[in-house]
């Protein structure tokens, strides 16, 4: 006569340890990574730029002799910008930023903002024609 309960065999143990990992509930998803300039710069889509939680997403443009009379406008490439603080005033300005490599660049936001990585150009009350539109 057989016992009536019989050890377990491996194959159930094993059945009963993929059950129970099955069952167990998932792990935390990891934390969204906080948006920042660095983080915002290298987005070049409108859509990825606001999903990443950056503040805006425009167009600028590369200056070539920056703040001389012979300053030009050349390629334009759109950017994702970041601002801490993005509920500033109404009022058009213009900001540049100058590339490890020597090039500037400039924008304009219809908003003033304190942007990551990039700087107002000239006196508010007077702007100079930083990006060279002859505006």
């Amino acid at each position: 006569m057989r016992p009536l309960t019989s050890p377990p065999q491996p194959a159930l143990w094993l059945l009963f340890a993929a059950l129970a990992a099955s069952c167990s509930p998932d792990p935390e998803p990891p934390a969204p990574t906080p948006p920042s300039f660095e983080r915002c710069d290298a987005i070049t889509t409108e859509r990825a730029c606001f999903e990443a939680g950056c503040s805006f997403f425009a167009s600028a443009s590369t200056i070539t002799g920056f703040m001389t009379p012979t300053c030009a406008q050349g390629q334009s490439f759109a950017v994702c910008l970041f601002s801490s603080d993005p509920q500033g005033p109404d009022r058009l300005t213009t900001y540049t930023r100058t590339t490890s490599g020597g090039e500037v660049q400039a924008t304009q936001l219809s908003f003033d903002v304190d942007l990551e990585g990039w700087d107002r150009c000239g006196n508010l009350a007077i702007p100079p024609d930083c990006d060279c539109d002859g505006e």
